[in-house]
């Protein structure tokens, strides 16, 4: 299950007494994320919105709380909160779909991965998102479009590279899966599974000795199907 990101806001409103107190227990709340004392974060959360309220800091931050506890309909109703008063917060509606899609409600997900990119068409995250769940539900086109646009976008991250990879692999595009997969090294040097289906890319190449040296780290680095696959290639080639 991939857990929500933990992003904390704090929203500038109207000055008060009280919203001074709220920003103060919402700044503690963040405070203990950062230590990952979750449970003393959302002690505080609450006492934010006791103190003001229509404060939305806190229920956007204690949903994140509720939704790393797999509290996903209390996430989602404090996600909505947040988005019935800001309407155009990207990260509250990619942070719903998230909830969402662990809900498993698939098109509830897709339409806010939608809402987030249409909200502000730059956020790579979101096109990365959407595509992670257009490939789940088997729209691989779909998917390749969004990680695409995600890396156009500027997003370099080791999952954005192996999951383009995946999709271009089983469209045959080996070459580009290859370098893709080295980018995903190149990022991640631990990730076994990008040596082992480098080296199925490269065996559908022909290119055994290449694959061979990929096999050799994916085991070392304890991956049980490059041992085997390693013998066979071995076997074959003696």
């Amino acid at each position: 299950m991939r857990f929500i990101l933990l992003l904390s806001v704090i929203l500038a409103g109207t000055a008060s007494c009280s919203r001074h107190k709220a920003a103060e227990f919402n700044r503690r709340g963040m405070d203990f994320i950062n230590k990952k004392n979750h449970k003393a974060a959302l002690r505080e959360f609450n006492r934010a919105i006791e103190s003001a309220p229509d404060y939305i800091a806190p229920y956007y931050n204690r949903a994140v709380i509720y939704s790393n506890n797999n509290e996903f309909s209390k996430a989602v109703r404090d996600f909505s909160y947040v988005i019935a008063s800001w309407p155009d917060f990207s990260k509250a509606y990619i942070n719903r779909g998230l909830t969402y899609e662990n809900m498993n409600k698939i098109p509830e997900a897709l339409r806010d991965y939608s809402r987030s990119i249409n909200t502000d068409p730059e956020y790579a995250l979101a096109y990365h998102y959407r595509g992670i769940l257009r490939f789940r539900i088997g729209d691989n086109d779909g998917a390749l479009e969004d990680y695409d646009k995600a890396a156009a976008l500027g997003l370099s991250t080791s999952a954005l590279h192996y999951n383009r990879a995946v999709i271009l692999q089983k469209k045959k595009r080996y070459a580009e899966a290859i370098l893709e997969y080295g980018k995903c090294i190149a990022i991640d040097p631990s990730a076994a599974i990008c040596y082992y289906n480098r080296a199925t890319a490269y065996i559908a190449q022909d290119k055994t000795e290449k694959a061979l040296e990929d096999l050799n780290i994916a085991s070392k680095l304890g991956h049980a199907k490059a041992c085997r696959l390693k013998d066979s290639l071995s076997l074959i080639r003696d």
